[in-house]
């Protein structure tokens, strides 16, 4: 080897390092810019075809300029032209996955959920500001003077059209009890919040104190599944003279910081290692994460990137395949189908939960509120979250129903109003 050829050598190989960090970099500055214009034109525009345009063709050109300027860097293609033909399939390929990753709807827009309301459903509009959707099951008479309000879980879940529990909860009404269910805000059939941020403890606890003002009467009894166990403690908490009796299910946290990291329960702890690889495969969508960031840092933008109702409609895709069956002993015999939940309202009314500094169980220690507390020996939330409740209420009776899980009324409906029965006659009689 002559010495010549040496610095000959070593230029050549800082070349290639160059051209390579420089690629690299220009890899990088695409997507960056790409997600950057995609969220822009999503907000400014609302127009998906558009944010397609922006972000591709910014891609593109980012990736054509750099390939480029990397290829004449070595001096490959510069006298054969070879430079633009390799730069423009570069780009494209770039360009392609862009669209793919950030733009692409996680469901096509005709499988998407659409709000639909059936002929004995009603849209309240509270003084909060909230439109809901309302399902009203009239007791038979001899009517009692207390109304049931049934509170769903989720948060951003719903009741008024999933028919498996209004059949199993409207059995109440054959003992003269008239039922209220409702969406919470955010989820179901009821409207969605403009901006996501508003989707808080305290907004919910203010949707029910005007739902029972719009109901017209003083008390109510209260039956809270899961995220709903939880409204219902936060709402006691504040209005301790509304609730005459108060039922829940499948108790989620009566205050989320004392239970970091899930340690409440989750329903990942109950999939099998090729179950939890399918999920996170399912949910590590490049759209998702991206309306999921952009949120931290503006709530309004990332609903205007990502919408309620695709993401929503994706979220009921995961529900159904993941969730569902383990919130039961056993599927088997139990026809539920996920569809209208409310992605932000799940998420943000979740970090408002979080991040909580008011905590309800020095108030709740003072309630005289008869409690009832049901849990399945299936349910995937820990059994010392029901237990709190059981030790916090002063009133409060605890029972298990056997061969149930989280949601008891799917499974065991009869053994459920039975035990609500009796304990409201209880309550009626004091």
């Amino acid at each position: 080897m002559s010495a010549a050829s040496t610095p000959s050598r070593w230029r050549w190989l800082v070349r290639c390092v160059l051209s390579a960090l420089l690629v690299v970099v220009t890899l990088l500055v695409a997507i960056v810019l790409a997600m950057l214009i995609s969220f822009a034109v999503s907000i400014a525009f609302r127009s998906t075809v558009t944010a397609v345009i922006g972000s591709t063709a910014t891609a593109f050109v980012v990736v054509y300029l750099g390939v480029i300027v990397a290829l004449r860097l070595l001096n490959i293609g510069a006298q054969r032209g070879y430079a633009s033909g390799v730069a423009t399939v570069a780009a494209l390929l770039v360009g392609s996955a862009t669209y793919f990753a950030l733009l692409k709807p996680l469901v096509p827009g005709e499988e998407q959920f659409t709000r639909v309301l059936p002929a004995d459903v009603t849209m309240w509009s509270l003084p909060t500001g909230s439109n809901i959707a309302v399902r009203t099951v009239s007791g038979i008479e001899p009517l009692q003077e207390l109304p049931i309000v049934f509170l769903h879980g989720g948060p951003g879940a719903y009741s008024v059209a999933l028919q498996p529990t209004v059949d199993a909860i409207s059995q109440l009404s054959n003992s003269g009890f008239t039922l209220y269910f409702y969406d919470q805000i955010g989820g179901g059939l009821s409207d969605r919040l403009r901006d996501p941020a508003d989707y808080t403890l305290e907004r919910h606890v203010s949707d029910l104190d005007a739902l029972i003002d719009r109901i017209g009467t003083r008390q109510v009894v209260l039956i809270g599944s899961s995220w709903g166990a939880s409204l219902g403690a936060n709402f006691i908490a504040r209005h301790p003279s509304r609730v005459a009796a108060a039922i829940f299910s499948g108790a989620g946290p009566i205050y989320y910081p004392a239970w970091p990291d899930n340690s409440d329960g989750s329903l990942d702890d109950r999939m099998t290692a090729a179950e939890q690889q399918r999920f996170d495969e399912r949910v590590g969508q490049p759209r998702l994460h991206a309306a999921i960031l952009l949120a931290e840092v503006s709530p309004w933008a990332a609903a205007r990137y990502a919408s309620d109702r695709e993401l929503g409609s994706f979220f009921d895709v995961v529900a159904n395949e993941f969730y569902t069956p383990y919130t039961v002993c056993s599927i088997d015999g139990v026809d539920v189908r996920s569809r209208g939940y409310g992605f932000w309202s799940n998420r943000m009314t979740g970090k408002s939960l979080s991040a909580s500094r008011s905590d309800p169980r020095a108030a709740l220690r003072q309630a005289a509120t008869p409690i009832l507390i049901m849990r399945g020996p299936c349910d995937y939330k820990a059994e010392a979250v029901a237990m709190e409740y059981a030790a916090t209420f002063p009133n409060a009776t605890f029972s298990t129903i056997e061969n149930s899980g989280h949601m008891i009324y799917w499974e065991r409906p009869d053994a459920f109003n039975d035990h609500v029965l009796r304990f409201l006659d209880t309550v009626i009689a004091q």
